[in-house]
């Protein structure tokens, strides 16, 4: 079972860390920065071959966010593979974003065909 964690930084760059486990294996990590009403994940870093981990990131980052009161998530990170694409991530002036309940709706099971 892969379990995220997530650790509070609350410094200038950075409101949380979230980091991925399965048994003691490190599986990826990410990064995110809540300012206002908006959270971006602005670092995702992951096994490629395993969007799943991608996927429970984002969606721990966002449902961390929601929390705290942010309403729109937004992804910036470089190089996040397909994760993005089995949440609601809709594309705005080159910026993949949407409402953080939308983009927790998505589905579960890393098919985007469903």
């Amino acid at each position: 079972m892969i379990f995220f964690r997530p650790k509070e930084i609350l410094s200038q760059e950075c409101t949380a860390l979230f980091e991925a486990f399965e048994n003691s294996d490190k599986l990826g990590e990410c990064r995110l920065k809540i300012k206002g009403s908006s959270a971006d994940v602005y670092l995702l870093s992951y096994d490629l071959s395993r969007p799943e981990v991608g996927e429970g990131l984002l969606k721990s980052a966002y449902n961390y966010a929601a929390n705290r009161g942010a309403y729109i998530g937004t992804l910036s990170a470089k190089d996040s593979g397909i994760a993005h694409t089995y949440l609601n991530f809709k594309e705005e002036d080159g910026l993949l974003t949407n409402d953080i309940p939308s983009l927790l709706a998505g589905h579960c099971n890393c098919s985007p065909d469903i």
